[in-house]
């Protein structure tokens, strides 16, 4: 974007978590009842860790509180907003209601990086779920700040070039990150280059043509 602020965007439903209150029942145990979400901490699946790496690089370095953008718009929870004011992130943070598919898109491509926060093992087991929002991140190029632990969606985000992946729990390491992105604004497409081939290869065309393969391959076989 034509400007010298560092717009980090995402799009979607983005979970609450307040380290004070009991981990919350949310999207995932909501949405997949079969899901091992006993094994999994999904309290990352919210803004607070982003937040709390914010808040401390602007402890350590109070320029840079004019210099970020957190861009957030879907469902959002509506704590959120308070949360920022709490941590003295607000001034920061700009929430939005649901934009259309097309705005959405265009908001998302004229963002310097995209965040994706996703749950984190616990108890040893890695995280195997794969939002459709990695797709849509990766046909956009963009660098994508990941606040995740290791799982199949980071080792892709790694493979793409594009994955800038930070322990949700090391508020250093994301605020490290954030003056990284912030500092290298004007060369991130240099640093962060995109590998079309592992893009294509997780394309949405591809990706469907492989799930109507094993359809075919089970239909047949019946």
């Amino acid at each position: 974007m034509a400007t010298e602020q560092l717009v980090i965007a995402y799009a979607g439903s983005l979970a609450y978590f307040d380290p004070a209150q009991q981990a919350p029942k949310g999207l995932l145990s909501r949405l997949f009842g079969t899901y091992q979400v006993d094994n999994l901490d999904i309290s990352t699946r919210s803004a607070y860790y982003l937040f709390a790496g914010l808040q401390q690089l602007i402890a350590n370095h109070p320029e840079y509180a004019t210099r970020i953008k957190l861009h957030f718009w879907g469902a959002i929870d509506k704590r959120t907003a308070a949360q920022a004011a709490k941590m003295g992130v607000q001034p920061c943070v700009q929430i939005e209601s649901y934009k259309a598919k097309a705005d959405s898109l265009r908001t998302l491509q004229q963002a310097d990086v995209l965040f994706l926060p996703l749950e984190t093992e616990k108890n040893g087991q890695r995280p195997l779920f794969i939002p459709g929002k990695l797709y849509e991140y990766l046909a956009t190029g963009k660098p994508v700040l990941a606040v995740a632990g290791s799982s199949d969606c980071t080792d892709i985000l790694r493979k793409a070039g594009t994955g800038i992946i930070v322990n949700p729990f090391d508020s250093a390491a994301i605020a490290a990150a954030l003056k990284e992105l912030c500092d290298n604004k004007a060369r991130l497409g240099e640093i962060y280059r995109v590998n079309e081939e592992v893009v294509k290869e997780y394309s949405f065309d591809v990706i469907a043509g492989k799930m109507v393969g094993v359809f075919e391959t089970v239909l047949k076989n019946k």
